[in-house]
């Protein structure tokens, strides 16, 4: 059987029927050299002229797989990739990056179209445009469109892709390895978990999650809505706490999922009891190389977006409240446009000014997020708990960190944080958290599902909530109202049984 790319998104990505020769080939591992994650197996390679798929039904197949889906999992949450065809005015496309996308479609980045101060487009075109300007018409996925479409089109695909490669690598490792891998199919449990909870969280309600077995083919499901997403997910995170035995790290991940699962489902008690046991200074980050650069990479001092800074009126001052947690770098951009901001938090130390070889490895997840789910579930109860919660997060000195002498000096390496005021009414105590949860979880895919969270949730207005007015430093055009963005219509051509989507509302 030769192994074979899909043009299609990657919902018929399935180990019998599509495998991706250019993750599985030599060297995955070697990707990962001195990052955090402590994940990959075996430094298993295999050779890089494999044309028949039987052979990744061995031991070393086994590995080899589940490398491949960490690979996935970290160029699905941060990754960048080079020049996208569908796309010409984007030189550097981020691949469809959880965070890329959702930092455009809120209020965390601006594409570098909407900087620009010379220009003969009327609308934004581009596919990181249409999504910084929250624009998708009902025929966003018409063929004289799909070339706008590319970001969220990949993102789609990779979050599924997840799925079926964590699938393939349990198969395989439960039929073919002897060994005992509990703590990497509980892992795998986990990242598959988290790429429902993401595709809950980012798409519209009504994905369908087809069913992929290792031996077997690939068989198209109807859409789920978007609770029945969250629940699902929680089995898989159950699925993963009851293999892993001795990775504290991979549990803790699990636990996170769990709790943002329920979060979704407004479950708040039961996020916080998940969480209660992960310490503040505990981080699961997924790393990158030279190789396979994060998305904040740049290259001859351009990126292709910009941290944003009162986005739309009412997008979150990110840059102008001086918070050491949203810090920027300003470097070169074209002549006459506004200079693009880099996050200074993923600059690597010792990079030159400007530069950024994109190899940080980036918090997916931390005690950090378990301590502001336990500070919304006693918001949520009534309790009082929730602004002691968030000023220690605020005073508190971790491990590692630099701190300051006398402390108080603040959690994750940050420092000079005042102690936040309890304010007089309900819904300011509830901006208040979220304020804080989008400058703790700054540029780490979360804001895209806070947001849709604060409508959901705790009735807040749409129009009064995400960036609205007219869009871009040369007044292009204005901005949409979608709060979600749509299946791509590639799952309509493919699965019989998808009819679209149930809801584009929050």
């Amino acid at each position: 059987m030769e192994l074979k790319h899909s043009d299609q998104l990657m919902t018929k990505y399935s180990f019998s029927k599509v495998i991706e020769k250019s993750v599985l080939a030599v060297g995955v591992s070697a990707l990962f050299g001195a990052c955090s994650l402590g994940s990959l197996v075996d430094g298993a390679e295999l050779p890089a002229d494999i044309i028949d798929s039987e052979v990744l039904k061995t031991v070393s197949g086994a590995t080899a797989l589940y490398n491949s889906a960490i690979i996935g999992f970290s160029n699905s949450v941060g990754g960048k990739a080079m020049f996208d065809s569908t796309d010409v005015r984007n030189s550097q496309n981020n691949a469809g990056s959880v965070i890329f996308v959702t930092g455009l479609f809120t209020d965390e980045l601006h594409s570098a179209e909407s900087q620009e101060a010379t220009s003969s487009l009327l609308l934004p075109v581009t596919s990181n445009a249409v999504i910084d300007a929250r624009s998708l018409p009902d025929n966003i996925f018409t063929a004289d469109y799909r070339g706008r479409t590319g970001q969220y089109r990949q993102l789609y695909g990779n979050l599924q892709k997840i799925r079926a490669r964590a699938t393939d690598a349990r198969g395989v490792f439960r039929k073919y390895h002897s060994g005992s891998f509990d703590n990497e199919i509980g892992h795998l449990f986990a990242l598959e978990g988290m790429a429902i909870v993401l595709l809950a969280e980012i798409f519209c309600s009504g994905i369908p999650l087809s069913t992929f077995d290792f031996e077997g083919d690939y068989a198209p499901k109807a859409g789920l809505n978007t609770q029945q997403l969250f629940e699902h997910s929680l089995t898989l995170f159950d699925s993963a706490k009851s293999y892993i035995s001795d990775s504290v790290n991979f549990e803790h991940l699990a636990s996170i999922g769990k709790a943002r699962a329920y979060l979704g489902l407004a479950n708040y008690s039961a996020a916080s009891t998940e969480v209660g046991g992960i310490p503040t200074d505990w981080v699961y980050r997924v790393g990158y190389s030279t190789n396979r650069p994060n998305l904040f990479h740049t290259v001859g001092n351009m990126w292709s977006a910009s941290v944003a800074d009162t986005e739309g009126n009412n997008g979150l001052d990110f840059i102008s409240s001086g918070d050491p947690r949203t810090a920027v770098d300003t470097i070169v951009g074209h002549p006459g446009n506004p200079q693009p901001r880099v996050p200074r938090k993923y600059v690597p130390a010792g990079s030159p000014p400007g530069t950024n070889p994109g190899t940080m490895a980036l918090p997916f997840a931390s005690g950090i997020e378990a301590r502001l789910i336990q500070a919304e579930a006693s918001l949520s109860s009534g309790g009082a708990s929730w602004l002691a919660t968030l000023n220690e997060l605020r005073t508190t000195c971790l491990p590692g960190a630099i701190c300051n002498a006398p402390e108080p000096a603040g959690s994750g390496n940050v420092a000079g944080l005042p102690l936040l005021v309890n304010p007089a009414s309900d819904s300011a105590k509830v901006d208040l958290l979220f304020r804080e949860r989008a400058f703790w979880l700054f540029l780490t895919g979360h804001r895209f599902g806070d947001m849709r969270r604060m409508i959901r949730q705790y009735n807040f207005r749409e129009e009064a909530l995400y960036p609205s007015g007219v869009w871009g430093y040369n007044r292009f055009g204005s901005y949409g109202n979608d709060v979600s963005l749509p299946v791509p219509v590639e799952e309509q051509e493919t699965n019989g049984l998808y009819t679209g989507c149930f809801n584009r509302d929050a």
